[in-house]
């Protein structure tokens, strides 16, 4: 059981005993596929937007039409484009913890990937340490405006990960 009150419902029906309440895992929120798609096509249009502007305005009406299925405004493709990379990168439960099931490898560089992108303390998070060593860039401006800085942020997020995967 994963929830407290699970446990407390489990016990009061069958008489159960509870071993242990573990946490479930955290991992990263991630996007939809049609949230997915809006970021692309944020990157997309601002490429078409210096070099195409017939196609920059195809590509704007399509992400308003994705964006207006969940309520998103598009009228700072800025802010939306930060608001999206926001909800990618947080924290999430992930799935239920089972007594003697190990984590496959996957799962352990998921869990460690999150567990280093944040800072402990004074112990500075992997990420801030890519941040400051990738050109003394700081960290806490990236994380404010993510949209601005997405390529250096997907710099950061790859380097992080081939160190954990050995990839």
């Amino acid at each position: 059981m994963v929830v407290v009150g699970e446990g407390t419902i489990a016990k009061r029906r069958s008489y159960a005993v509870l071993i242990s309440h573990l946490s479930p895992r955290m991992t990263e929120a991630g996007l939809s596929d049609d949230l997915k798609r809006i970021r692309d096509l944020i990157d997309e249009y601002r490429e078409a937007n210096v070099v195409d502007p017939p196609r920059a305005s195809a590509v704007l009406k399509t992400i308003e039409g994705i964006a207006g299925k969940y309520g998103l405004e598009v009228k700072d493709l800025d802010v939306l484009y930060d608001e999206l990379m926001r909800m990618e990168h947080s924290a999430m439960p992930y799935g239920l913890r089972v007594l003697g099931m190990e984590l496959s490898d996957d799962e352990i560089v998921d869990y460690l990937t999150l567990a280093l992108r944040r800072d402990r303390g004074v112990v500075k998070s992997l990420h801030r340490l890519l941040a400051e060593a990738m050109g003394g860039y700081n960290y806490d401006d990236l994380l404010e405006r993510p949209g601005k800085y997405a390529n250096i942020l997907r710099l950061i997020d790859e380097g992080g990960l081939k160190g954990l995967s050995g990839r």
